[in-house]
């Protein structure tokens, strides 16, 4: 224990257990149900003609799946706030858990902005949906520059700044409020879908009732896009991505933006009531309940509007919306659709208008109570400035570790609002790479560590630690991924990327002198668990 008292701040992070099963759950959902799923889930239809979207998430949940059960385990075994950032570092190599997580630190304010950005214009498609529901033209037309977007997104990521810094206790409670209220509300959007399936001619005729005001607004679409080669770009399309399977494949790897997140509430280990139970649902059973959602939601949205949904993107996406008359467009996102399946009932129409814009600004500010955990771990190992690593007395959050990543969240919304895609992919670039550092470290943990493994389920098959099998199959699925990503990323973007890993290198080199300096070794660190 001398070590431990000697190498760290103090005793105690200062952090207090307060996530019960249903909190951590919530994190992990309002960290994850955003624009993946509202917004580029429908979009996939232009991007990647051809390809069986349902599936496509079908696949995309396997590595966060498999990794899931890998922080699960490690979470378990190291129950400390910081998540990845401990176990690799514990695990794998201390430099290298350093860069991960500071990678993902950038990514993770990266898409803050990004999604304050994304929530802020989902607010006004609220506005414009509730105009079509109601019959208010003023509503149909609202739309906001880019200053407007962006004072909203600052007004979403300062909301959430002010509730994370009233600590855990406080924004518990209101996510877990959220998440309930999305839950309840999305799986009738789900419903409304699955109703149209059942009943296809209401589809239609709901569709124009709502944005046609009972004129062919769908027949009109559908013969724009047609008339100007629909069908042809589908085909090409899906034959220069290798056919059907080929198209998945691509729409696959987009999913990854849309699980991000679902092991959020690892890096609150810490300041679980029971890690056990607290990893069990809130990293493992989360992951499977949000495959199980999206799956149910494109199968929905897919199924009940057929061709539709890809001659409306296609229409949209290839700036066609002049050569519709019967109403006016707007830009494709899964509440779009869901609105007109509630026709007549007003109320419902805007319950499918607000839950889309709710989970997306939420999703912004979960980001903003995870993000903070990661300098307030670095700090707590001493290779970040001392001050990350303090704990507000009245409210134990880790105040100035909150306020920093606010601040980076702001710089990140001006970029954002310049070209959210080219935003998107440089920051899932940065999170697959991180999480196959988790997955290399959850394959040599029984072997390396076999201490910490010893605390685990020690689940084994043929006698393979679980652990081990799980890690390499998120290892292939990931790597999958990160060369399809790679494949995306311009020069500037890759200039970008290596910035931010010289950055973070030489924050971790110049404080692994300074601590040589004080004469505490990287083993009194990084031998030990930190304190909770």
């Amino acid at each position: 224990m001398a070590e431990v008292k000697f190498a760290f701040p103090r005793k105690a992070t200062g952090l207090v257990r307060e996530l019960g099963w249903w909190s951590a759950f919530s994190v992990s959902l309002s960290y994850t149900i955003g624009s993946g799923i509202n917004y580029w889930s429908v979009q996939a239809a232009y991007w990647h003609p051809g390809s069986i979207i349902p599936i496509a998430y079908i696949i995309g949940a396997l590595p966060a799946i498999f990794l899931a059960y890998v922080i699960t385990e490690m979470g378990i075994m190291m129950p400390r706030s910081g998540g990845s950032y401990v176990y690799v570092s514990r695990v794998l190599d201390p430099h290298v858990g350093f860069l991960g997580d500071w990678l993902y630190f950038v990514a993770n304010n990266f898409a803050t902005g990004v999604l304050a950005v994304i929530g802020a214009g989902f607010w006004v498609k609220m506005i414009n949906l509730l105009g079509y529901a109601t019959g208010n033209p003023e509503w149909i037309a609202f739309t906001l520059d880019n200053v407007g977007l962006g004072i909203i997104a600052v007004v979403i990521v300062t909301l959430y700044t002010l509730l994370s810094l009233l600590g855990i206790k406080v924004f518990r409670w209101y996510v877990a409020g959220l998440v309930a209220i999305g839950i309840v509300g999305s799986f009738l959007g789900v419903a409304a879908t699955f109703y149209g399936i059942m009943n296809p001619t209401y589809v239609r005729e709901a569709w124009n009732l709502t944005y046609g005001a009972g004129a062919d607004a769908w027949g009109e679409i559908q013969q724009v896009a047609i008339d100007n080669g629909w069908a042809e770009y589908v085909t090409t399309a899906t034959q220069e991505a290798g056919g059907t399977g080929g198209a998945t494949i691509l729409n696959f790897v987009d999913t990854f933006w849309a699980y991000w997140g679902t092991t959020a509430a690892c890096y609150f280990g810490g300041e679980m009531k029971s890690p056990k139970t607290g990893f069990i649902v809130g990293v493992f059973a989360a992951t499977l309940f949000v495959m199980f959602w999206y799956v149910l939601t494109v199968i929905g949205v897919y199924t009940a509007y057929g061709d539709f949904v890809s001659q409306y993107c296609y229409v949209y996406g290839e700036e066609l919306t002049d050569q519709v008359t019967s109403m006016t467009m707007l830009d494709p996102s899964l509440p779009l659709f869901t609105v007109p399946l509630a026709h007549g009932q007003v109320w419902l129409q805007a319950i499918f208008a607000f839950i889309p814009a709710m989970w997306i600004s939420n999703c912004s500010g979960s980001t903003l109570l995870v993000g903070p955990r990661q300098p307030f771990a670095w700090a707590f190992d001493r290779f970040f400035p001392e001050a990350f690593n303090r704990v507000n007395e009245r409210f134990h959050s880790p105040h100035w570790a909150i306020i920093l990543t606010a601040v980076i969240a702001y710089l990140f919304i001006p970029l954002s609002l310049g070209n959210v895609f080219v935003a998107t992919v440089d920051a899932t670039f940065i999170f697959i790479l991180s999480q196959l550092l988790i997955a290399f470290a959850g394959v040599i943990l029984p072997y390396r560590r076999p201490d910490i493994w010893e605390r685990g389920f020690k689940a084994t098959f043929a006698g393979i630690p679980a652990i081990t099998i799980c890690g390499a199959l998120a290892i292939f699925f990931w790597t999958w991924g990160l060369a399809v990503a790679a494949s995306w990323l311009t020069a500037w973007g890759m200039a970008y990327l290596a910035l931010w890993i010289f950055i973070g290198s030489l924050i971790w080199f110049a404080f692994a002198e300074r601590n040589r300096r004080m004469g505490i070794a990287l083993q009194d660190i990084y031998g030990e668990i930190p304190p909770a």
